[in-house]
């Protein structure tokens, strides 16, 4: 895995910070140090990410956005090495940091159903798609 410091998504010039496509990943969205939202991409994570940037006029579709020029807002990418994992890592962070904008139904868990989930998501990876992370941890 490889994770980003949390800046703003967009640069001074008002481009895209983040520029690498084709990549499964996992993202934080924050405010203030608040978390906002967490989510992933099994695919392409600019796409996804840059999409909670746009307008969306889409009445069939809800979709949590955000202001680009906000500068409070900042975002944190995770690469993984695959799919299943962007997907593992979102649920765990979204267990852990208790995002305001997300849904989820595992913000309604106790403490201790939150650690036995996290737990029973990470252990059902296959080994391959696991590896050592050295230093801070990505969340």
């Amino acid at each position: 895995m490889i994770k980003s410091a949390p800046v703003t998504a967009y640069d001074n010039n008002g481009r895209p910070r983040f520029k690498e496509r084709g990549r499964p990943g996992c993202y934080i969205i924050t405010k203030n140090g608040k978390t906002l939202y967490v989510g992933h991409s099994k695919r392409d994570i600019y796409k996804t990410l840059y999409r909670h940037f746009q307008s969306w006029n889409d009445r069939t579709q809800v979709r949590v956005t955000y202001n680009p020029n906000d500068t409070a807002i900042k975002v944190r990418i995770i690469y993984t090495n695959t799919p299943a994992q962007a997907a593992t890592l979102e649920r765990a962070l979204i267990i852990k940091r208790e995002p305001r904008d997300n849904p989820q139904k595992l913000l309604n868990y106790t403490t201790t159903e939150r650690e036995e989930t996290i737990y029973e998501q990470f252990t059902h990876l296959p080994t391959e798609s696991i590896r050592i992370f050295e230093g801070e941890t990505p969340f």
